[in-house]
């Protein structure tokens, strides 16, 4: 009997090292593969000039190309080609998320967002089928290549009820890109 009272006294400390072990190898796993970060920060990658300062995702850490919110492509990299006009820097073809809300109302605020090459001159425009044209004011993209206008609504800027196709267009050292938006943005009265 004592034999056997000995024998599961030595088997309690052994089940608690065997415990405390499996759980420290369980959190250095954990930490190592990035599942926790206990004992040090997430790494992320962010103002890119397809992030616009969201998180990357693994396509955008790979340089492949993907689709941005509005339905255009961003370009392939190209900042080893020199640009047409010889200044040494390509026009990015902007990308982004051009308007917040495709209907809105005449009130509604709304943000705007232009990804391009850092420097270039970023428009976002609004037409319609009648030939009124209707622009947000010129802005500068930052070093990251983005370019934001906050807090704006259709009235501020003369849109009225109606369609309106929206495009933006960057321009850097006598180039010049365009695109357009998947969907028209719907202003209701």
């Amino acid at each position: 009997m004592q034999k056997a009272q000995q024998s599961s006294r030595l088997r309690k400390p052994a089940i608690a090292v065997i415990i405390v072990v499996v759980s420290a190898a369980l959190v250095l796993l954990s930490e190592v593969s990035g599942w926790t970060h206990l004992f040090h920060h997430a790494k992320i990658v962010t103002a890119s000039q397809y992030t616009k300062g969201e998180p990357a995702t693994s396509s955008q850490s790979t340089g492949n190309n993907t689709s941005s919110a509005n339905g255009t492509t961003p370009p392939a990299n190209s900042s080893d080609k020199s640009s047409p006009n010889g200044s040494g820097v390509e026009l990015q073809t902007p990308t982004g998320t051009f308007v917040s809300s495709h209907t809105v109302s005449t009130s509604s605020n709304i943000s705007s967002a232009c990804s391009s090459t850092p420097g270039a001159t970023c428009i976002i425009s609004f037409s319609n089928d009648n030939g009124s044209t209707i622009s947000l004011a010129k802005e500068v993209t930052d070093p990251s290549g983005a370019a934001y206008w906050d807090s704006w609504s259709p009235k501020s800027i003369g849109l009225t009820s109606g369609t309106w196709h929206i495009s933006a267009i960057a321009s850097l050292s006598g180039q010049s890109k365009s695109a357009t938006d998947s969907r028209d943005m719907v202003v209701m009265p």
